[in-house]
């Protein structure tokens, strides 16, 4: 059984990643990624962790001009160990979802694919196009 990522970090560091806050403005990072899937990963890296935020609606002209009024759809961090504490953010707030390592999150990516899915297949009126 893998040991429980908290179980890994320092007691002396436990402060230092309780003081992660979430909802930092794109613009107040320092840096940024632009993916080739249509969102944009702005970002904070520091020794042991990496703050976030992931926008959507944005094109290249207004990427540096306009990112804070772009769509957030998830911000949070990474931790050194793999760790990562993310916000999904939607229209009525955010869920908070915490993943031990890539492994957890791909899990996660490829149970929502199977779901999909299966909905098109035996859901009689979904709409594979709306769910797109």
């Amino acid at each position: 059984m893998r040991t429980p990522c908290h179980a890994l970090v320092p007691n002396e560091r436990l402060p230092y990643y309780a003081r992660r806050g979430r909802g930092v403005k794109p613009s107040a990072h320092k840096s940024k990624h632009v993916a080739p899937d249509d969102f944009v990963v702005f970002y904070t890296a520091e020794d042991h962790v990496m703050d976030f935020c992931v926008v959507t609606g944005l094109d290249a002209s207004e990427i540096n001009r306009d990112a804070d009024n772009a769509d957030i759809i998830m911000d949070g961090y990474i931790k050194w160990d793999g760790c990562i504490n993310v916000d999904i953010e939607y229209v009525n707030g955010s869920v908070p979802l915490h993943f031990c390592g890539l492994h957890g999150a791909l899990v996660v990516e490829r149970a929502m694919r199977a779901i999909y899915a299966l909905a098109a297949q035996h859901v009689a009126r979904f709409d594979s196009e709306c769910a797109k």
